[in-house]
């Protein structure tokens, strides 16, 4: 992720402002900072919670969990993600344009959704202890993460650039093998992106609490913040579950 730092002198000389609509301000008062951390994890929470929904009904209703065993199913599942891809790259490269109502619901309508959908189709192939033991997993690696962020004096903030090259040489690592053939792929896909996605939920964590001396979102930013944890926490999940079911 680029970060060109440009000053912003709106009465403050203590205000800087990144490309990426994320701003270090030593001067945002604590209860706004709270009330935004509230707004965050309270929209986090329904979104986890819609997708936890989808998951049940995808393996409790029989129309439905049949539905994701068709070809149609199979077909729908990486246009979704394509599509996702594109319209999330649209709505961070025009930003400004689309961080406002309705265009932001709409984004967070249609990511929640698809994401659901992306989840609830993977785990319809997955038993339920698998899932039960993917799901504590996930949970307390989220606390003990959520609290190692808050806590700790390391600012990770300033080394988002290191994490997402981190990202992109992972990403490429799954391109590359699709044309080989490797036993181990199984396992070090899912090790190393537990862990890549861990630092992210740190990281992103981060940005969130630390409004007052480090890097962090801004206040209208609830939808951006809520969603990219969400994004991180869904990737761990999956991860934990591939390694689970090996």
């Amino acid at each position: 992720m680029s970060q060109n730092y440009n000053t912003f002198t709106d009465n403050d000389p203590n205000n800087v402002i990144l490309s990426d609509n994320i701003e270090i301000n030593a001067n945002l008062p604590l209860n706004a900072r709270r009330k935004f951390i509230q707004k965050v994890y309270n929209l986090l929470t329904l979104q986890l919670v819609i997708t936890c929904t989808s998951i049940i009904i995808s393996r409790e209703i029989r129309v439905i969990h049949d539905f994701y065993l068709t070809d149609l199913a199979n077909i729908l599942c990486p246009l979704l993600i394509l599509f996702m891809a594109i319209y999330h790259c649209i709505f961070r490269c025009f930003y400004e344009t689309c961080n406002i109502t309705p265009y932001k619901e709409l984004y967070l309508f249609m990511v929640t959704s698809i994401v659901s959908y992306i989840v609830s189709y993977i785990t319809v192939f997955s038993n339920t202890n698998n899932l039960l033991i993917s799901g504590v997993i996930t949970l307390f690696s989220i606390g003990v993460l959520s609290l190692y962020a808050y806590q700790t004096k390391f600012s990770y903030s300033i080394h988002g650039s290191i994490i997402s090259i981190l990202l992109m040489i992972f990403i490429s690592y799954i391109y590359l093998s699709f044309f080989t053939n490797l036993i181990f792929q199984r396992y070090i896909f899912p090790l190393l992106g537990s862990m890549l996605f861990g630092l992210f939920i740190v990281y992103d964590t981060h940005l969130i609490i630390s409004g007052t001396h480090q890097i962090s979102f801004k206040e209208d930013d609830i939808i951006l913040a809520s969603t990219t944890l969400y994004f991180d926490i869904i990737n761990y999940f999956l991860c934990m579950l591939h390694i689970v079911r090996e």
